[in-house]
């Protein structure tokens, strides 16, 4: 081939071939605009700046609808979820029910009551496990205040310190005049607290894994706060967010960082890279779910080899903080006098809470469905003093069972039991005149506590 040929071939011969052109695609679709940046800078130098702009744009949409997929699936997880806490709550109920009342009539220097007090204490850990099942399905009953974060914080480090190893160091940096955000304490408290323990597991698990010099230098976590406004422009930028006011509360750790495999599953509940099953895989889920239900959104920065930044962004408030009194709890079951109509399908749950109500002295009819119930009352309304009503029942369910005892007697007084306080079905119950509601698993002295209350007194406004 003459030399002048060979040269105009070089000149026309295609910049990339197919194979590479498809590869570019490739990357493009999955939103690699770190690799598509470099290749346009290469071949095409004069464009560069502008499809850059373009790049960081499809980045920006491919970030955003990640966000919106990861909300979908926890959306129907949460489902899921709640339909675990019902049945688990049921199991605990019972067994803690029964304890309690096996404990009442032993004297404390008898060797099963020690024994029983052991099962009781494991039926309080699992009441903090369905609690954080049910932060995730967000029907937790939240109860809001003026909180400063700045001393929120303060004190979770505290109580931090003393479970951190010496080669992790626990920083602050709090910005002063930090606004009031409204919020659930314990909710919040365990937020930072998950959120402390995850940095400090990401430190462990790297200090003990990797021997690189990088990682020789000791853990530290960074616990900060700002005050952020957002306008509408900047709101875009973060998937369910509006423009507002926030409280920007961040931490950093110096851990090994996650690749995107685990940044997309993150939040997901029962997902763990802990290989020791030590984690429960719930307390980042826990985290987005209180977050979400807080009216605030967060966002998550991580890399391998660059630790993880946590942002958490909840709306602020103008108010000053005010201290509520605690309420104080009565420690033995509380006797009374009546006739209670009972209804609750779960049989054990049923048998745990005629042995309560007979104990207390109260006379009983029993259902196991919402439409025996209506027999049962329409041949009883005039001696029943009280119905304690399960919701979630197969069939008729408790609000319709409800509404249908009120067709029979405008004036009938209804205690609600239910593992979740705060769902739509219970707001409809209290918002038809439901008396008062009471959360599973219950302690015994609460419920007949309100049991007592609700008979013994009118019913001019209702018991919350």
């Amino acid at each position: 081939m003459p030399a002048g040929a060979e040269m105009m071939q070089q000149l026309y011969r295609p910049l990339i071939s197919k194979n590479q052109l498809h590869d570019i695609m490739k990357h493009i679709h999955e939103g690699d605009t770190e690799l598509c940046s470099e290749i346009i800078e290469t071949v095409m130098p004069a464009v560069a700046g502008q499809n850059n702009e373009y790049m960081k744009g499809m980045h920006e949409q491919n970030r955003l609808t990640s966000q919106f997929k990861q909300a979908q699936k926890l959306e129907v997880l949460g489902h899921i979820a709640g339909g675990i806490v019902h049945d688990f709550n049921n199991l605990l109920q019972v067994i803690n029910g029964f304890t309690e009342l096996e404990l009442l009539s032993l004297s404390p220097d008898c060797e099963l009551y020690n024994s029983l007090m052991q099962i009781k204490i494991a039926c309080d850990r699992g009441k903090e496990f369905t609690n954080q099942l049910r932060l995730f399905t967000r029907q937790a009953k939240s109860e809001l205040t003026p909180i400063n974060l700045n001393r929120l914080i303060e004190e979770t480090g505290n109580l931090l310190k003393g479970t951190l190893p010496p080669d992790i160091t626990l920083r602050t940096r709090l910005r002063p005049g930090l606004s009031i955000i409204e919020a659930d304490n314990s909710q919040l408290s365990r937020m930072l607290m998950n959120l402390c323990v995850n940095g400090r597991d990401a430190i462990e698990d790297t200090l003990n894994r990797d021997t690189s010099e990088r990682f020789q230098k000791d853990g530290v976590i960074l616990l900060e706060t700002d005050n952020i406004l957002l306008d509408s422009t900047e709101a875009m930028n973060h998937f369910n967010a509006k423009p507002g006011k926030y409280v920007l509360f961040s931490i950093t750790d110096n851990g090994a960082g996650m690749p995107p495999e685990v940044l997309e599953r993150l939040f997901e509940p029962f997902f763990t890279t802990k290989s020791d099953r030590s984690g429960t895989g719930l307390g980042l889920s826990v985290v987005y779910s209180i977050v979400q239900k807080h009216g605030g959104f967060i966002d998550v920065r991580s890399s391998v080899g660059e630790g993880s930044t946590f942002e958490v962004y909840l709306p602020a408030i103008e108010g000053d903080i005010q201290h509520g009194e605690e309420e104080t709890v009565l420690p033995n079951l509380v006797k009374g006098r009546g006739t209670v109509l009972l209804v609750e399908d779960e049989k054990q749950v049923r048998d745990l809470a005629v042995s309560i109500l007979k104990s207390c002295g109260y006379n009983l009819l029993v259902s196991e469905n919402g439409r025996q119930a209506l027999d049962i009352y329409e041949k009883h309304k005039d001696e029943i003093d009280l119905v304690i009503l399960d919701v979630v029942m197969p069939g008729m369910g408790g609000l319709q069972c409800y509404r249908q005892l009120q067709n029979i007697d405008p004036q009938i007084r209804v205690l609600i039991i239910t593992g979740f306080p705060n769902d739509r079905s219970t707001r409809k119950l209290l918002k038809e005149g439901a008396a008062a509601v009471i959360e599973k698993p219950f302690a015994l002295d609460h419920f007949t506590r309100q049991i007592h209350l609700l008979i013994e007194t009118s019913k001019d406004s209702p018991i919350l």
